[in-house]
């Protein structure tokens, strides 16, 4: 999902922002869930995660449990999650064993996924940010960092746990990354450089080729093209490369397995990694990602239901519809159909796709609920994937919203 929101104004320590038809929301792109995440939480940085945090401390999965719930929230799959603390590095936990209630998870062949939900897999070991009241991860997705071979991913860049631990428990949240021949290289040659990327904007998930330009890259493979995918999370690589030189690398726009959950390439630097080192991060836009999950059909009609809840405005809905018409007018095969209004204040598994303004679990602008229908292989698709049985859209009502800019 692909969401732009224009900030016009700060009310009462809140902000405004326009709901216009430039708004592409939750039903659009399948594999929403990941961008949205990036682009709400994008304004912070890790140090700013480390001082909302009452917790930091590394921990070891210990087992997952999913089930379904039914409570005031909505019907939803919730996974319990069960981790040995290892390293408590700021606050105190009442034990080394603590259990995480999280949103979102896989019930036989349905799974949950929610864009404000970081997922936890056995026996991964992770870096947690918690709040100390609900142990519940500080802004989602941002409260838990893998941790895979001693170090972590912090502010873009890989930097050793140990002095990561060290810096945090200190009070300094920024820690200088490892970087140069010494951490990827056995001294033969110098670092890859990159100088271009043509296009250096395309889609990723869909077949796109690039050409890599610069120097360095070796004659012959023996290395690997990664590309961005969120801040704090392990890049995506290039895995079809249909030719190397050492001036020229043309490889395919990724997708990948972060978490055990099918991603893709993100807006953000690309590198290319051989025996002599890492090269600069050369800029690269991703306008949209196809990570195998479709709307079932060859040329879907999507129904929606929009409540007007938010009381910052009026006309919201229209906004909303104008926003699916936009889409509908440029001749896309995947088309958005008006059906109503609807009164449910919260998001749940109804059969229905819903789009309305309430309460999120973290400062994200919106929310995004997607329930997909296990594994199948459509004959008009290029590839198997996840049907989309629904999929809806909490508005964070937190922030002030509008439909008139200029207000």
């Amino acid at each position: 999902m692909l969401m732009r929101v224009r900030e016009t104004k700060s009310v009462r320590r809140k902000h405004r922002y326009t709901v216009t038809a430039t708004i592409l929301f939750a039903l659009l792109l399948p594999n929403g869930e990941n961008t949205l995440a990036h682009v709400v939480t994008g304004a912070y940085q890790p140090s700013e995660i480390a001082q909302r945090a009452d917790i930091i401390c590394t921990a070891t999965v210990l087992s997952t449990q999913c089930q379904w719930k039914n409570d005031e929230r909505g019907k939803h799959i919730y996974t319990s999650v069960e981790l040995l603390i290892e390293r408590e590095i700021k606050g105190d936990l009442p034990n080394n064993l603590i259990h995480l209630e999280i949103v979102g998870g896989t019930v036989g062949e349905i799974t949950e996924r929610v864009s404000d939900s970081p997922v936890f897999n056995a026996p991964e070991k992770v870096m947690l940010f918690l709040e100390s009241q609900s142990l519940c991860p500080v802004e989602g997705t941002l409260g838990k960092i893998p941790i895979v071979d001693g170090h972590v991913f912090w502010g873009g860049r890989k930097v050793s746990l140990e002095a990561l631990c060290e810096s945090l428990a200190r009070g300094v949240e920024d820690v200088p990354a490892e970087s140069g021949p010494g951490v990827f290289a056995d001294g033969a040659g110098t670092a890859p450089i990159i100088t271009s990327i043509v296009p250096d904007i395309a889609s990723a998930g869909t077949g796109t080729d690039v050409t890599i330009s610069g120097t360095g890259f070796g004659d012959v493979r023996d290395g690997k093209v990664e590309f961005f995918y969120q801040q704090g999370e392990p890049r995506i690589e290039a895995r079809t490369v249909s030719s190397w030189s050492d001036t020229r690398i043309i490889c395919t726009v990724p997708t990948g397995i972060i978490n055990e959950y099918r991603a893709s390439a993100g807006s953000g630097p690309v590198t290319v990694t051989t025996r002599s080192g890492t090269s600069n991060g050369y800029p690269f836009r991703v306008t949209f990602g196809h990570d195998s999950q479709y709307w079932a059909g060859s040329k879907p009609i999507v129904s929606y239901y929009v409540n007007e809840n938010t009381s910052d405005c009026v006309g919201e809905s229209a906004a909303v519809q104008a926003a699916a018409e936009t889409w509908n007018l440029t001749g896309a095969g995947l088309q958005f159909r008006y059906a109503g209004s609807h009164t449910s204040t919260n998001s749940g598994n109804d059969g229905k796709n819903e789009i309305l303004w309430g309460s999120t679990s973290s400062n994200a602008l919106a929310v995004t609920y997607t329930w997909l229908q296990g594994t199948y292989y459509d004959p008009t698709r290029s590839a198997a994937g996840y049907e989309i049985v629904e999929c809806d859209m909490v508005f964070n009502d937190r922030n002030n919203w509008s439909t008139n800019p200029s207000v």
